[in-house]
């Protein structure tokens, strides 16, 4: 699952960008859920981009864009 787009200041696009910029990390980089869901309490970017349907629509989403920056990257300052 991933988070919920229906309460205030929620986005889908903003959360399928997240998504696909997570599915750039290498595939054995270990996640935590947000709430305990019971007996896997972590999982890795590779299993949840092979299960989460989510991960596999931001895939596809953005599967014909330029990859996103690198987690962490600045954007160089545009003038205005």
């Amino acid at each position: 699952s991933a988070g919920r787009t229906d309460l205030p200041g929620g986005s889908q696009d903003t959360m399928l960008t997240s998504l696909a910029r997570l599915a750039q990390l290498p595939a054995d980089t270990v996640v935590l859920p947000g709430h305990d869901y019971g007996q896997v309490p972590r999982s890795t970017i590779g299993e949840e981009s092979a299960s989460n349907s989510w991960m596999q629509h931001a895939r596809n989403a953005f599967a014909s864009m330029p990859p996103p920056l690198p987690l962490g990257a600045v954007r160089p300052h545009e003038e205005l």
